[in-house]
């Protein structure tokens, strides 16, 4: 029956849901086992600044912000499983545990936006700590409920149509996200107007909705990738595309919309960006190696002849080191391609794909849509690529002290 079948296939997500919490606990156990000193203590006011005494004392911090997520993520679960339910069989307890659901859904986000407060003494640790460990195990609590119900078989009823609200999730999801986006971009561009340091910073001062963006873009390529990987299986080797039309007799299998204009966009922004980068390279290689001779030569103006091996390779570092000066343009495309990627929501929530848009627009015929589908699946297998190249990477900074070392300067600057 469809509501056992939806339980047992829940578990998959909250079993990646234990797997980051443990990966979670097991780098916090490694690298953030720092004394729960006062640190980010932002309640008496002002900015925060990497030089700041406590600064990257942050492992409370840290763990406050997983058990957020973690809890965002089980709720999340849980409100897709009781929806269905509702959509199908509407009882008193499937409404009591949806609004719970979605209480706590509300709880995650006020706490996301309040500051981490820490006690007086180490031994009490934060302040809102036994909240968060509340908020811990209300999640459990009702994920454990929801699965209880929606595991109990009701009248067997035949899949029809799409998960109930899986679509309107999805893109309600992307909307929030594209206009926290936007605002974020419209703060630090009016912050950058207010600042005197704005120029000489990295990317202008934007590196926040930069970093921002690539985070929105990850998480939405990745889902789309994940989703189409699985329907691609069980449609048994055919991505559903509107070139491929179902099997006659056969339940649709068709991702949301808003996962074909993801594939499209992340295409395009790979792209697009590698292609700039290795522009980039090319052109700023001759001003990198000249910037790199003036400082070595003013830093050590008069080496003597055994250092000279030494003073070349300090230069060609140098020269690397620039590198992510010359690669601003690079940054920025991305930014603005990631903001018109998520300004599709607008699409996706009409529920317009590539393909409908197209017929409309360009009165194009059969063979746009084809082409589209050929490109939505080629978007699909590049940004498989690339997260099968972040896998890679992350097993390479276990292994690599220098990759490791880079890999981490990115993570805290970029978080």
């Amino acid at each position: 029956p469809l509501g056992p079948r939806l339980a047992v296939l829940a578990l998959v997500p909250i079993g990646a849901l234990r797997l980051l919490w443990w990966l979670g606990e097991r780098s916090a156990r490694a690298f953030e086992a720092f004394p729960a000193a006062r640190g980010q203590d932002r309640s008496s006011g002002g900015e925060d600044r990497i030089d700041r005494r406590g600064f990257w004392n942050d492992a409370l911090v840290v763990q406050r912000l997983r058990a957020i997520h973690v809890g965002v993520g089980l709720v999340t679960v849980d409100v897709m499983l009781l929806g269905a339910q509702l959509h199908r069989h509407s009882t008193a307890i499937a409404y009591a545990l949806f609004v719970a659901a979605w209480f706590l859904l509300a709880v995650c986000a006020v706490l996301l936006c309040l500051p981490a407060r820490f006690g007086e003494g180490p031994e009490r640790g934060p302040g809102d700590l036994r909240g968060t460990r509340t908020l811990r195990l209300a999640s459990y609590g009702v994920t454990v409920l929801a699965f209880g119900y929606t595991v109990v078989p009701l009248e067997p009823e035949p899949p029809s149509g799409q998960l109930p609200g899986y679509e309107g999730a999805v893109a309600a999801l992307i909307a929030v996200q594209a206009a926290l986006l936007v605002a974020l971009v419209i703060a630090t561009v009016h912050q950058r107007r207010r600042s005197q340091n704005a120029g000489s910073s990295w990317l202008g001062g934007l590196a926040t909705p930069v970093l921002a963006s690539a985070a929105v873009a990850a998480g939405y390529g990745f889902a789309a990738a994940l989703v189409y990987r699985v329907a691609d299986f069980l449609d048994r080797g055919t991505i559903p595309n509107p070139a491929r039309p179902n099997v006659p007799g056969a339940p649709p299998l068709e991702p949301p919309v808003s996962y074909r204009w993801a594939a499209l966009a992340g295409l395009v922004a790979v792209m697009a960006v590698a292609a700039t980068t290795l522009w980039q390279l090319a052109a700023t290689r001759r001003r990198r190696r000249r910037l790199a001779d003036k400082i070595v030569e003013r830093d050590f103006p008069d080496p003597p002849p055994d250092a000279l091996p030494r003073r070349t390779t300090v230069r060609e570092i140098v020269a690397r080191a620039a590198l992510a000066e010359q690669l601003s343009p690079v940054f920025i495309l991305f930014l603005v391609l990631s903001l018109l990627g998520v300004a599709t929501t607008a699409l996706d929530v009409a529920g317009i794909g590539p393909s409908d848009l197209s017929a409309r627009l360009a009165h194009t015929d059969g063979t746009a849509t084809t082409d589209l589908a050929f490109a939505t699946d080629v978007g699909i297998y590049v940004i498989g690529l690339v997260a099968l190249g972040i896998v890679v990477l992350g097993l390479l900074s276990y292994r690599s002290e220098g990759t490791r070392r880079t890999v981490a300067v990115i993570w805290d600057l970029g978080t």
